[in-house]
């Protein structure tokens, strides 16, 4: 983890503990308050954008870790359970295609984000499973109702059968 100016770029601390808002948000959402929030883990190079997205998810009730170096967020990946991967397609560390491939469990859905879309890259997830794209830039209304989707169609996870 990289510490600039008491920015924490690599991973970000746990979210912070339940409040009114967030359960409330849970409860409005349907989701009973008793139930762990789902846990998603985010993965951009730019770290404004992880962050932009964690505060936002945690806002909406989940449990967010977030990666600025998808080399990092494999190995956690690979040690713990997660609900939900959303990824950027372009860094330099790792493209997101390699990091989907590497990381993919039948059951994890995927939701990619990208500034550049190609045909190419769009067959390539197409056969690795991946039934969610965002175009850079994005609302954040519209991602909150592609996370609540990807998290509520298990049958649309993994690849073609």
């Amino acid at each position: 983890m990289i510490t600039v100016n008491n920015l924490s770029f690599g991973s970000y601390p746990p979210p912070p503990p339940p409040t009114e808002k967030r359960q409330q948000n849970l409860i409005n959402k349907g989701i009973p308050a008793q139930l762990p929030p789902s846990k998603i883990i985010i993965v951009d190079d730019d770290p404004s954008i992880g962050r932009c997205l964690a505060l936002f998810l945690r806002e909406e009730g989940y449990e967010v870790v977030c990666f600025a170096d998808p080399r990092v967020a494999l190995e956690h990946l690979k040690t713990s359970h997660q609900d939900l991967l959303v990824t950027d397609i372009q860094m330099p560390e790792m493209s997101g295609l390699e990091l989907i491939a590497r990381a993919i469990k039948p059951s994890l859905p995927v939701i990619t984000m990208s500034g550049a879309w190609d045909e190419e890259t769009s067959y390539v997830l197409s056969k690795l499973g991946v039934r969610w794209y965002l175009a850079k830039p994005f609302d954040l209304a519209y991602f909150a109702t592609v996370v609540n989707q990807a998290l509520s169609n298990p049958n649309l996870h993994g690849p073609p059968r």
